[in-house]
């Protein structure tokens, strides 16, 4: 006579010792109570958040280092994939993630400004803020050409760069910055500008004709 069969050969027809019958079984049932299993795990979230956010903190300061070599492995593994998911993903929620971009904005608009000069003086002159700074306490906080400070001028001062090198120059106001813009950076050209002023003179306006 055949020895019965235990409850975990019957149950369900599922072997529930024999891993992929398990997994099996279980993706069929999340797929099938997908929307019920959602709104469960989200009252729960709701329910419990400060206690989530709380063992979430506390196992990823014990575990950091494990966490954070698990993620460069999965990255370095999953770089493609994780780049089209994230495309993916925004491209489904963009009108979200413009919203939410531009809330932010608004409420940090100090915050926005120094991120996007960090940003452009980095990028465009490959120097950082600090740097800027410097130069700026080296010129005596003033433009190197006509001496107006940035309280004088309004605005931060430009960064002076030669085009064809990239070489930063030092830091002008705006006026000084586009006059050596127009002038093509050539020398000999604003020499000869500053000849012709010099030989020209500052005429004296005429008196006011009285009757």
């Amino acid at each position: 006579m055949d020895e019965p069969r235990t409850a975990s050969e019957t149950s369900q027809g599922i072997d529930w010792n024999d891993k992929e019958q398990v997994k099996a079984y279980n993706r069929a049932y999340h797929l099938k109570n997908k929307e019920r299993i959602a709104a469960q795990t989200k009252a729960y979230r709701e329910a419990h958040k400060e206690e989530i956010k709380l063992h979430h903190k506390k196992h990823y300061a014990e575990n950091r280092d494990r966490i954070l070599k698990r993620m460069a492995i999965y990255r370095s593994k999953n770089g493609p994939q994780i780049y089209k998911a994230k495309k993916r993903c925004y491209e489904q929620k963009q009108d979200h993630y413009n919203a939410v971009c531009h809330r932010w904005a608004v409420v940090n608009k100090e915050k926005v400004v120094a991120s996007r000069r960090r940003h452009r003086l980095t990028q465009d002159y490959g120097i950082t803020v600090p740097e800027y700074n410097l130069m700026l306490e080296q010129q005596n906080y003033a433009c190197a050409l006509c001496g107006k400070t940035e309280q004088e001028a309004g605005r931060y001062l430009c960064v002076d760069h030669d085009h064809a090198t990239g070489k930063v120059r030092g830091l002008l106001c705006l006026t000084c910055n586009l006059m050596i813009g127009h002038a093509n950076e050539n020398s000999e050209l604003m020499r000869k500008g500053a000849a012709y002023l010099e030989k020209a003179g500052r005429k004296e306006s005429p008196p006011d004709s009285q009757g």
